[in-house]
């Protein structure tokens, strides 16, 4: 439940949580794209590690490993896909694998790729992929463009980048900084920002208000627009029935849900969520918390506390301590 307090967290001087922003859905991915290699396993192909061995590349997580042979043959990346169509581009492949180049002027390949921003909360650990190498972040490091900056179990990490954007990762999200270019004069500002696995919130800076920021997702790519933007956050606890949770909040008031923002209409667990390979157990217990631009710390507040009291009635039913 720390994840919806992250979010007041990360307001900054100078940004307000009233200032109204946008969010605009710019693709859905229902279907795996045209030429993917689709991957059966998705919690592998998510949350796994990426490694390039000369042309083969190995998806590999604890006692589990695929190796896709002559995948880096040629100079074309394809896409790999979950059975759901939940998808990673070959951009992405490259990153998490640790195949990126950086262009210079004369078109030649720079070994300095920019600095986007810097570490600026860390609890716990977190590293980035960097040129193939997994680099241990500390508290004020930089990060850089290309970067696949990832927290650790039980770990929250916060970047703030140079056009003043904050973002928050929640423990085991994985992030490839794809693009950042800033400049307070320029009228050609833009960024984007990939989640692989897991969950972020951010307050959007300079680039939103006047640029175009994109963040990606394997299901869909989304445009923002203004500061502060709709946040969702996803999370279960083992063993809690998010229809029963749901039912408790409601007699306090509160509301949330266990569908995915995209859909309407439909009770059932989040396809996202399904799509990033969560286990159906816990699907049965994931709830959804949407903060937009007029959410409050006291509403924070309110419903750390109404589900504090869910969570402390469900334990006790189970025989344990709140």
């Amino acid at each position: 439940m720390s994840l919806a307090g992250k979010f007041t967290d990360l307001q900054t001087d100078g940004q307000s949580s009233q200032s109204i922003g946008h969010l605009r859905v710019d693709s859905i991915s229902t279907h795996a794209p045209s030429g993917a290699i689709v991957v059966p396993d998705a919690h592998l192909l998510f949350t796994g590690d990426f490694k390039r061995s000369g042309v083969d590349l190995i998806l590999s997580a604890q006692d589990r490993q695929l190796v896709l042979h002559d995948y880096f043959k040629g100079e074309k990346r394809v896409p790999l896909a979950s059975p759901d169509g939940a998808h990673l581009t070959g951009d992405i492949v490259n990153a998490l694998a640790g195949y990126t180049q950086f262009a210079q002027a004369g078109g030649s390949a720079s070994v300095a790729p920019a600095v986007i921003g810097h570490v600026t909360k860390l609890n716990g650990n977190a590293t980035a992929i960097r040129n193939g190498v997994s680099i241990i972040l500390n508290q004020g490091d930089n990060v850089n463009k290309g970067d696949v900056v990832q927290s650790g179990s039980d770990s929250t990490l916060g970047i703030t980048f140079i056009d003043g954007t904050v973002f928050g990762l929640a423990s085991n999200a994985k992030m490839v900084l794809n693009e950042m270019i800033y400049d307070p004069n320029g009228s050609d500002n833009k960024s984007l920002l990939s989640l692989v696995a897991g969950t972020i919130s951010f307050v959007a800076g300079a680039t939103a208000k006047k640029g175009d920021m994109k963040v990606d997702t394997p299901v869909a790519t989304m445009g923002i627009r203004g500061t502060a933007v709709l946040v969702e956050i996803d999370f279960a606890v083992p063993g809690l029935k998010s229809s029963v949770a749901m039912m408790g909040l409601d007699l306090l008031g509160l509301s949330v849900s266990s569908g995915s923002a995209c859909s309407s209409g439909k009770v059932g667990p989040s396809h996202v969520l399904k799509a990033m390979g969560v286990s159906p157990d816990l699907l049965e217990c994931a709830l959804r918390v949407s903060l937009g631009w007029s959410s409050t710390s006291e509403d924070v507040t309110a419903f750390l506390a109404g589900f504090g009291d869910v969570l402390g009635r469900h334990l006790s039913r189970q025989g344990r301590a709140a």
